[in-house]
């Protein structure tokens, strides 16, 4: 049963770090794509972005501090640094009558040493050299110089590249470079809205039921046997939103990428948001607990008993494993698992990493689509009833809440598994309960207004116990003649 399980919302700033070269290497790259600029490539798995919704990359063991109202980065020896790599987009009409050459320079804050690039050779990175799959018309110049190494592309309308520290041969940079794709369909309209066109290689293999293997082979997943391989051989899928690894079975992972499609689907109809950050959510499906526990401990994460996953902020990453039904029941399916956790990973690149969300929201909304099913290619939310059922025999012994509700409020450590419901309960009460459902205009009053409200302001840094307070509390406590009787009152009224 859920109760009786840890699901984790992993808190541990500088784990990371304890971590190997060989054993990041093992994780292989992220994926950096944008429906807007219509490019998208790969980088070391220990990079990390500076700001979710930009296209700065720092190497290992850099930090992001402030300087007055400035973000500025800050290496381990706490000296300003540059980021490892940073990406550009321009439209031609922008730059005009400048060359390539000319762009790039410009980009690097140099002058670099240019020649003709090929953009779909078969380097290593490159998607299987498939010269099919290169846009008509794209041109493609690479500069070098004494800071960095820039490639510079033409493609559409748009002049598009990335800017990397140091030469060509210097940590992962030719890597990288030779992952640079142009997106299928070119950019997305104004919307930001990418179409089903607009897709990376991978992405195509994935919807044609295909695989990627550790040595970049592409492999029909839907025909291949299960077979138990070492997790340094795992297989990879990149679907539209998610770069997911796995080492179960070929078609079992082409299946899964269409289940965390549809996690994003239901989780979008709750945010709308606007525009989501164009890194591609990673997702680890191990085969066993003992994988699981490994691979964590070579992270430097502590799995304590009963553990079936978790997402860490830090590394951007949902950890499962694929027989979690064995130690918990079917509540504890991957599939239920892996629901709850990518809702802590949605919320925290929607609001770009606000460390300042209260846990009984980020648990809440997370029970609220744990126990949700996958039906005809869609997922259908369902109520946690073992949750809820457990909670109402607590509150008919206890006659109270577990945990005052107000010292919920600015909570950001561990609940105990039972607080799970009840921290559903308070999500329910202030978004969902307050909603019409269908009908709905969602306007002012409507509880998922509100949130919608409240997330856009965490994302631009706001306090998330402040803000919660003003958005959704404010009436009740204007209502109520003060903030200790709306508590009171909300208190009954749960």
């Amino acid at each position: 049963m859920l109760n009786r399980i840890f699901l984790g919302l992993m808190l541990f700033p500088m784990a990371y770090l304890a971590a190997s070269d060989a054993n990041e290497a093992i994780m292989r790259s992220r994926v950096y794509c944008s429906a807007e600029q219509g490019i998208a490539f790969r980088y070391p798995y220990a990079w990390r972005a500076i700001d979710q919704y930009g296209g700065e990359l720092l190497s290992k063991g850099m930090m992001v501090g402030t300087m007055g109202d400035k973000r500025v980065v800050v290496d381990s020896e706490r000296k300003l640094s540059q980021p490892r790599l940073a990406q550009f987009s321009l439209l031609a009409s922008e730059v005009a009558g400048k060359s390539l050459d000319q762009i790039g320079d410009a980009q690097a804050g140099e002058a670099l040493t240019w020649q003709a690039f090929h953009y779909y050779g078969k380097d290593p990175g490159r998607p299987q050299g498939d010269i099919k799959w290169a846009p008509k018309g794209l041109e493609a110049r690479q500069g070098v110089g004494k800071k960095c190494c820039v490639l510079a592309v033409k493609h559409g309308d748009r002049i598009s590249g990335l800017v990397l520290l140091g030469g060509l041969d210097e940590a992962d940079n030719k890597r990288v470079i030779a992952s640079f794709e142009v997106l299928s369909g070119g950019p997305a309209k104004p919307s930001g809205k990418s179409s089903a066109h607009a897709m990376t290689w991978r992405e195509k293999q994935w919807r044609d039921g295909n695989v990627i293997s550790a040595e970049d082979k592409v492999m029909k997943g839907v025909a291949l046997k299960p077979t138990l391989i070492p997790w340094s051989q795992a297989w990879e899928v990149e679907t539209e939103h998610y770069h997911i690894m796995g080492n179960t079975s070929p078609a079992r992972l082409v299946w899964q990428g269409h289940y965390f499609e549809a996690l994003f689907r239901a989780y979008s109809k709750v945010y709308e948001p606007e525009r989501m950050p164009p890194y591609k959510f990673e997702v680890h499906i191990f085969d066993s607990l003992d994988q699981f526990r490994t691979n964590a401990a070579t992270f430097g994460f502590p799995m304590g008993l009963g553990m079936c996953g978790f997402f860490v902020p830090q590394l951007l990453s949902l950890w499962v494993y694929e027989d979690s039904i064995k130690f918990a029941g079917e509540s504890s399916s991957v599939e239920h698992v892996s629901a709850h956790e990518c809702s802590h990973q949605f919320l925290h690149v929607a609001t770009n990493g606000n460390s300042k969300v209260p846990t009984w929201l980020n648990e809440g909304l997370a029970v609220y689509f744990e126990s949700g099913i996958f039906r005809n290619g869609e997922f259908l939310l369902q109520p946690p009833v073992q949750r809820i059922e457990l909670l109402k025999n607590q509150y008919q012994q206890n006659k109270d809440t577990l945990l005052p509700l107000g010292q919920y409020l600015d909570l950001h450590g561990h609940i105990d598994a039972p607080q799970y419901g009840e921290v559903y309960a308070m999500t329910h009460f202030w978004i969902f309960g307050q909603c019409n459902g269908p009908l709905c205009a969602h306007k002012k009053g409507c509880g998922l207004a509100r949130f919608r409200e409240y997330w856009q302001a965490l994302k631009k840094g706001e306090d998330g116990n402040l803000s919660f307070e003003r958005i959704f509390m404010a009436d009740m406590i204007k209502a109520q003649g003060g903030r200790e009787n709306a508590v009171r009152e909300w208190t009954k009224a749960l």
